[in-house]
Formats: C-alpha cells, structure tokens, sequence
C-alpha cells in the first residue's frame, strides 16, 4: 500500500532511520563533551539510509531484514573524522593546553616534544578519560605503580598524568642510552621486557606495533 507515491514500509523505515540518526548524534555529542579532539562531522545524508542498513546486528521492528549496525557505524565516522596528527592552527582549546604542556615538561626532563605527542596519540588519541583493560589510565595510560611512585593523586587530571608520563619516558631514554625504540618498547612492556623485545620483537606483536606507530606519529609531528 502506498500514499503520494510513498509506501507505508518505506515511511516506516524512514521513521526508525530518522529516529536512529538522533541516537547517533547524541551519542557523536557526548563523545565530543568527553575528548578535545574536534570531531568535524557531517550529517548523515538521507539518500545515504540504504548504505546505513547494510550490515545486519540491530534490527528495526517490525521488519526485521532492514538491518543497521549502529556500533561499526559509530566506530567509523569517529575513525574518519579524527586526523592523524592535529596542525597547531587546527588545536581546539584542550588541544592547545595539553601542547603548551607537552612543550613545557619536555624541556624539563629533556624529551623530545614531537615523541610525546606520538605516544600520547598511541595512547589514549589524546582522551584524558581512557582506562584501559589492563588498568592504565589517563592522557598517557599511566599504571597503577607508576600512579604511585610519580605521587600522582589524580592520573585523569591531564599535567599531574602527563608530569609522570614523560618522566617514565625520560628516565627510560636514560636508561638505554637514547635508544628511542628500547625506551619505548619499556614504556609499553616493561623494562624486565625489553631485552627480550629487542632479541624477538615477533614474540611481543603488541608492542612492536606500538613502537612502529610512536615512531610514525613522531615523525608525522616533527614533518608539520
């Protein structure tokens, strides 16, 4: 049955596609409140709503072969929006304080500024919130013991995090004697971890990525 040209099925699908494009930018807003990475999406085109119900996980009432998978969609759009590296003209305000910072406490403990930003982009992609499920916290994923040995009473609280973070990094680039694979390869496995590393980088895949990506984002600051 149609009215105007328009049938009832397609008026529906419309009307949950309308009612899911809300609940997306809800969720895209509450994103942005919690990170100072600026966003810069676009609204979803509505002639685009057939490439939205592509992937089948949530289903619309009523019918259910009209599929959308909300979640990938979100992961996306977030994933396309967010550059690699941010231009100094680009910053936001949170942006532009964590820089300052970065520039200030990397002179104090002698660490170069760009390996900074490329590890916190590894990180956290510069949230201030993120908890991962190993337990690492805040702008620089500080651990627990770390957390207590810097005396850090509050690791979300962006300076005191990034105070510790980049002294953890200056005293492995000590360490090993300006290595900045090895000092990396610490940060992310653990010292007891990095002889180990360094004979068998295959054995630990996770943190031969993480130093492969701090090194690209490092040059990718240090090109801007």
């Amino acid at each position: 049955m149609s009215f105007g040209g328009i049938s009832v099925e397609t008026e529906r699908i419309c009307f949950f596609m309308d009612i899911a494009n809300r609940i997306y930018w809800q969720k895209i807003n509450d994103i942005q409140n919690r990170i100072p990475v600026p966003l810069n999406l676009k609204k979803t085109n509505p002639n685009e709503v057939g490439k939205i119900q592509a992937r089948p996980i949530t289903t619309i009432p009523g019918n259910e072969s009209e599929a959308v998978d909300f979640q990938t969609l979100l992961d996306e759009k977030i994933k396309e929006a967010t550059p690699a590296v941010l231009k100094e003209t680009e910053l936001s305000g949170s942006m532009k304080y964590i820089y300052e910072l970065i520039d200030g406490l990397s002179e104090k403990y002698n660490v170069d500024p760009n390996l900074i930003k490329g590890i916190i982009k590894a990180e956290s992609n510069f949230d201030p919130g993120t908890v991962s499920s190993a337990g690492a916290m805040g702008i620089m994923q500080l651990m627990p013991e770390v957390v207590q040995m810097y005396r850090i009473t509050d690791p979300f609280d962006i300076e005191q995090n990034m105070n510790g973070g980049i002294q953890l990094i200056g005293s492995h680039l000590q360490k090993y004697n300006g290595d900045v694979a090895s000092a990396l390869a610490a940060y992310h496995a653990g010292s007891g971890n990095v002889s180990k590393f360094n004979n068998n980088p295959t054995d630990f895949p996770n943190t031969k990525k993480y130093v492969e990506n701090v090194m690209k984002y490092a040059s990718e600051y240090n090109n801007l």
